[in-house]
């Protein structure tokens, strides 16, 4: 399944034109599939023998940019009905059949990236994604197994999840087979001109496919996939599969699959994608591609997955990394308008930056939160039984708290409840807190009907006392002994529950504007070319065709994006309207400059500077993934300088004044 940065449009498009189609009952239990592929000439030809059961006319789904050319059931030629992506075909009395399906079609060019609806091919390799519909799609939700043979033309070499049954690298053509003998409900096939680097790594088979240009990363490739392995087979149970391999493409992305990833090459020798990214997607094969998603009741996966992973790391780097991690998730959190937030059980897929905020970050938080409730051993106990319970089957919401439950042996069902179902987070106050002869005594209050477990961390001359303050009812009342007087009081200090930061908590970042939903376009002092420039770069920031406004019109309480090529029409503008020049950490540095901020009355808005049309377009694709910082700098499209403003300590913390006892 895809993981981070494939667009799942096409697959639920698909699925829903299956789904609407009148489909007569027909259960597919296995794939067997030839497929021949020439990129040049991105020319695809796929021989598929189904076997399903079922009867009479069925309907199945086909990527558009294939046609049928004959079919069988059970050897004998049947017509096929319909055309342009849904096809029809008789089976016959009800029964287990073997539909067999004879199609072509050609790829779009691989440059078309994501607009080629994950069909793609050319000289530099080929991608036959999960979701394309390049395998026929059939109604409903069962799981079948499948066998692929691939054919290609040297110098190119094909994979796909599954067991290597055999493999033939002759002087012009290359073979590989393939079988997945787990249930799954997808097929996806990779090919390009790869050097192949091979390892065991006790029964597993840990390759990488690597073009010319990042071949010199195999070993080290190799070697940490073996760790990734080795480290969560000993806390979850054994890896699920045959082989793990790691692919090199032309496609600026990062994708998992069962048993492989497929990460674009411009990327691969970035330091996070060793350090986290791989780690990533080597944990899916867990979590998604081992224990799928039941997709009706929400996605848990990626955000279990985050935890496991992300968060897991950052804790290794230290206490101080994990804490800045917790505190970004809020961040983003705070950033996203009440309009696209949702509940958990909403959350299928990552769609676009306000699904990640939730799907991932809110719901790592949940799995944090929820292992300070039951206790490390109980949490990884609760790990145990869902992969053990759950192996290559679906899971939903209501699973993973009965796995947890197990493990704590106490209802969660509150807990689940309150994080999952619902949108929204509590805001957290620090009503009081008063100094007596032998201690101290602290009101904290919420909003929104939540019980909470709320960490408070107390300074003393001595030692810092740690206590948790129990809300319900919206209020929680604490009384600590002190063998020393209070210096200060902190509450939630290491961003250990989800909540709403207050604004003094939060520097101005650019998801401020950019997940806005309403944000507006100005330019000042642009021509046409920079305004057709700044507006291709808004869409792209913005997620949205956006809304341009005369530079001296702008909507007062509307979020505003400012991209201009011209420093003295900027200037003006930023000053005429009181709004916040460059911060010395970018001011005169690179080809461009961005920056976020506020005005007087507290309105998100982000300055884009740059110096020229070609600097300007040279931020289309780095500048909308950084939308967590809060001022950057670049030198052409690398970004030089890249921070957020450091945060004061909000309300939920309080000095006290020394008194002799």
């Amino acid at each position: 399944m895809t993981r981070f940065g494939v667009s799942l449009t096409i697959a639920l498009v698909l699925l829903g034109i299956a789904r609407a189609a009148p489909v007569l009952a027909a259960e597919v239990r296995h794939h067997d599939l030839s497929v021949s592929v020439d990129p040049d000439n991105r020319a695809i030809s796929v021989r598929d023998r189904v076997s399903l059961t079922g009867g009479g006319i069925v309907r199945f789904a086909l990527n558009p940019a294939l046609r049928i050319v004959w079919a069988t059931v059970n050897g004998a030629p049947v017509a096929v009905g319909g055309r342009s992506g849904m096809w029809s075909v008789d089976l016959g009395p009800h029964g287990d059949h073997e539909l067999t399906l004879s199609y072509r079609g050609r790829a779009s060019p691989i440059a078309d990236g994501a607009r080629g609806g994950g069909l793609l091919a050319g000289p530099e390799g080929t991608v036959l994604a999960a979701g394309s519909s390049w395998v026929p799609l059939f109604g409903g939700r069962a799981l079948f197994t499948y066998r692929l043979e691939a054919d290609l033309p040297r110098p190119h070499k094909a994979v796909a999840p599954g067991r290597l049954l055999r493999e033939e690298d002759g002087p012009s053509r290359y073979a590989a087979v393939f079988d997945f003998p787990h249930p799954t409900d997808e097929i996806s096939l990779f090919a390009g001109p790869w050097t192949v680097t091979e390892r065991r790594h006790g029964d597993i088979r840990l390759r990488t496919y690597l073009d010319a240009a990042t071949v010199d990363l195999a070993d080290t490739y190799l070697d940490a996939v073996g760790e990734y392995i080795d480290l969560y087979s000993e806390r979850i149970g054994a890896y699920p599969f045959s082989a793990f391999h790691v692919l090199s493409g032309p496609l600026p992305v990062g994708w998992g699959f069962p048993g492989l990833t497929y990460i674009g090459s411009r990327v691969l020798r970035l330091p996070f994608v060793l350090e986290r990214s791989l780690g990533h997607e080597v944990l899916h094969n867990w979590w998604g591609n081992g224990v799928y998603i039941d997709h009706a009741g929400g996605n848990w996966a990626e955000g279990l997955t985050t935890y496991l992973a992300d968060h897991l790391y950052a804790e290794r780097a230290g206490p101080a990394k994990a804490r800045d991690m917790r505190r970004q998730w809020l961040r983003d959190y705070a950033a996203l308008p009440a309009g696209r937030d949702m509940p958990l059980t909403a959350f299928k897929g990552k769609l676009h930056d306000a699904s990640q905020v939730i799907g991932y970050g809110k719901a790592a938080m949940l799995f944090h939160m929820l292992k300070g409730e039951i206790g490390d051993a109980a949490f990884d106990d609760g790990l145990r039984r869902l992969w053990r319970d759950h192996r290559f089957a679906a899971a939903n919401w209501d699973d993973v708290r009965a796995a947890f439950e197990a493990a704590a042996k106490r209802d969660l069902a509150p807990f689940f409840a309150q994080w999952t179902t619902r949108p929204g987070a509590p805001r957290l106050s620090l009503e009081s807190a008063e100094a007596t002869e032998d201690g101290l005594t602290v009101r904290l209050a919420s909003d929104g009907d939540y019980a909470l477990r709320v960490p408070v961390v107390v300074e003393t001359a001595t030692a810092p006392r740690r206590a948790t303050a129990v809300v319900r009812g919206g209020v929680a009342d604490l009384t600590l002994d002190l063998d020393s007087p209070p210096r200060s009081i902190a509450v939630d200090p290491d961003f250990d529950l989800f909540r709403r930061l207050d604004r003094s908590e939060m520097p101005p970042i650019l998801r401020d504007v950019t997940l806005s939903g309403t944000a507006a376009l100005a330019v000042p002092g642009g021509d046409a070319e920079t305004l057709a420039l700044a507006g291709r770069l808004a869409d792209r920031m913005l997620e949205r065709d956006v809304d341009r406004v005369a530079a001296d019109r702008a909507p007062p309480n509307v979020p505003l994006l400012i991209i201009a090529v011209d420093p003295e029409a900027l200037g003006g503008y930023l000053d005429a309207h009181g709004l916040p020049g460059p911060p010395e950490q970018v001011a005169g540095r690179g080809t461009a400059r961005v920056w976020a901020g506020r005005d007087a009355g507290g309105r998100p808005v982000v300055v884009v500077a740059a110096d020229g049309g070609a600097a300007l377009a040279a931020l289309m694709r780095p500048l909308p993934h950084y939308g967590r910082r809060g001022h950057l700098a670049f030198e052409g499209s690398k970004a030089v300088v890249k921070g957020t403003l450091a945060a004061p300590r909000g309300p939920l913390y309080r000095d006290f004044a020394a008194t002799p006892r």
